[in-house]
């Protein structure tokens, strides 16, 4: 079907009451799906050949046929990711029980924290003493091998607390756990409520930047995930790019349409998107932000661009060129989300460096209006790098002569 993924809600009972949840006020919708329609639907899932199925709800921890469930997805070699609040874990006899689904196959859970703080995290989900049940369920699951990922979709009442969030789940979590920063979803939510709950992108930009700066100065980076979802890449500075996802991300089958692949609801809609260099890069946002707000939530990262269309004043070797020690004249360059990188066309060779905006374009002064050795080494020294090695590798590879 060009599908990896089939998503499978298990109905929409919940022992939360989250204030941003699209479904809090609808009673329409089927609290408990029976087992054996389920089962049913298990059945044309696998049809479909998926490797991975999502299976969320509601709450589908509360759903008495949870295990049975897993059970069947596992004797079919399907891989089983469960979107939890992860509260019931808590209960170390249900977590237990959870547990032993891992022999048979893969067995994953997300769930989310809305903040670091209690009071603040139970002011969204409405249930008193959540915070701490999910934390000590996810820490069990944590300690015992089960994958987790735990997820943060920044808001207007969050998005100032995002670098005190990642020293929380870095203290509370092992480096196995994944962490997931989420744009919010407006979908479905009564236009007022989504007013009071996104926030501009460019007011989150400085918490998100320090919010990976303590990421990586916890040394994590080497081995913990962080990815950065439904959010543009002009709210962060070029140097944050490599933790955004790519927007080739897998597709999930709708398996109550037949089989039909499930429409996007996230993208670089805005017209801003269309004239961006970096349109194939970027996941844009959620369309209902779009909807709600407008176009102009986006706009071109002004500066990023420029380092793509940056002309340089030697083409070609001349006298003058050879004089001073500069980029190689048979180069292509390009700003790319995991750095910048430059590409020697007649050898082959390839190097990347990651580096702020400003760096790159200072960088690119120096080499493209000529530079000597000893100020390139001391410029690159300066932006925390080892300028000696750099320019070897760099000389090696012939992107400077």
């Amino acid at each position: 079907m060009g599908a990896n993924n089939a998503y499978l809600a298990l109905g929409y009972a919940c022992n939360e009451k989250c204030r941003c949840c699209p479904l809090i006020h609808k009673n329409d919708r089927e609290k408990f799906i029976p087992l054996d329609r389920l089962l049913k639907e298990a059945d044309q899932i696998v049809s479909y050949g998926v490797r991975d199925v999502t299976l969320s709800g509601g709450e589908p921890t509360i759903h008495q046929d949870l295990f049975q469930l897993i059970t069947y997805f596992h004797t079919k070699g399907i891989n089983v990711h469960i979107l939890s609040n992860g509260e019931r874990f808590s209960d170390k006899s249900y977590a237990n029980e959870f547990l032993e689904l891992q022999k048979n196959g893969v067995l994953t859970v997300t769930t989310t924290f809305h903040s670091w703080n209690a009071a603040e995290h139970e002011y969204q989900n409405g249930s008193q003493g959540s915070f701490l049940r999910s934390l000590q369920g996810l820490q069990y699951l944590d300690r015992n091998g089960v994958q987790i990922s735990v997820k943060h979709c920044i808001t207007a009442n969050n998005y100032r607390q995002l670098p005190q969030y990642i020293q929380f789940v870095i203290g509370a979590f092992s480096s196995q756990a994944e962490i997931q920063l989420w744009g919010i979803d407006l979908n479905g939510l009564e236009r007022k409520f989504a007013q009071a709950n996104f926030v501009d992108f460019q007011l989150v930009k400085p918490y998100i930047e320090e919010a990976i700066d303590v990421f990586e100065s916890s040394g994590r980076a080497k081995d913990q995930i962080l990815s950065i979802n439904n959010l543009p890449l002009c709210m962060c500075d070029c140097y944050y790019w490599k933790y955004f996802t790519s927007p080739k991300a897998d597709s999930y089958v709708d398996h109550k349409k037949g089989g039909e692949i499930m429409e996007a609801n996230s993208g670089p809609l805005s017209i801003h998107c269309q004239k961006c260099p970096f349109y194939n890069s970027c996941m844009g946002a959620y369309f209902s932000d779009f909807d709600i707000f407008g176009n102009n939530i986006v706009s071109v990262p002004k500066e990023e661009a420029e380092i793509n269309h940056f002309q340089r004043s030697f083409k070609f070797y001349t006298e003058q060129a050879i004089e001073k020690m500069v980029f190689s004249p048979y180069l292509n360059h390009e700003l790319r989300r995991n750095g910048y990188t430059i590409t020697n066309y007649l050898s082959g060779e390839t190097i990347q460096i990651r580096l702020k905006t400003k760096e790159i374009l200072h960088l690119q002064k120096m080499l493209f209006y000529g530079v000597s050795l000893d100020e390139l080494i001391l410029c690159l020294n300066e932006f925390g790098l080892n300028g000696v090695t750099v320019v070897d590798e760099w000389m090696r590879k012939g992107v400077i002569e």
